[in-house]
């Protein structure tokens, strides 16, 4: 009787611990059955020249992201992602929930994005992480002019 009992406590304890599994599961929106790439937390070609952020301020205010960043001595970008977008790929225009803003001049002039696409990788508004990619064409009215943005992504938390 005895060695029955040992036997049932010796299987009980090796299912018990046989049966623990570590959650692999990647970390992904509801719309996304992918593993975000892994992507810089923010990087950008303007006219063929690559940047990256030397500094970086995100906000969260009125249903927007906003980050902005400086990525050389007077140049700055700024994207604004509506916080209720989802994994997938959108078109840059003036009514989209995706925006781009440039200055070469530290704010003398803007430029404003007119087109292109925006590709969001991941966002997990539980945690508040947005990831993606994009590319557009930016504007200025006075004096005319227009830079290419390509190549350009971003891998940031945000705040409530």
């Amino acid at each position: 009787m005895k060695k029955i009992g040992f036997y049932f406590l010796v299987i009980l304890l090796v299912s018990c611990f046989s049966c623990k599994k570590k959650d692999q599961r990647p970390n992904t929106d509801e719309n996304s059955n992918t593993t975000p790439a892994a992507l810089a937390p923010f990087k950008i070609k303007i006219d063929g020249s690559e940047y990256s952020s030397t500094t970086l301020t995100i906000q969260h205010n009125s249903g927007y992201i906003t980050i902005e960043t400086e990525v050389g001595t007077g140049l700055k970008v700024g994207i604004s992602i509506a916080d209720s977008i989802n994994v997938g790929t959108y078109s840059i225009n003036s009514n989209s929930a995706f925006k781009v803003t440039h200055t070469d001049d530290n704010y003398a002039t803007l430029f404003t994005s007119t087109s292109g696409s925006v590709t969001i990788v991941s966002h997990d508004k539980v945690n508040r992480k947005i990831s993606g990619t994009y590319s557009c064409l930016l504007s200025r009215i006075n004096p005319a002019s227009t830079k290419v943005i390509n190549a350009a992504e971003f891998n940031v938390s945000y705040p409530l």
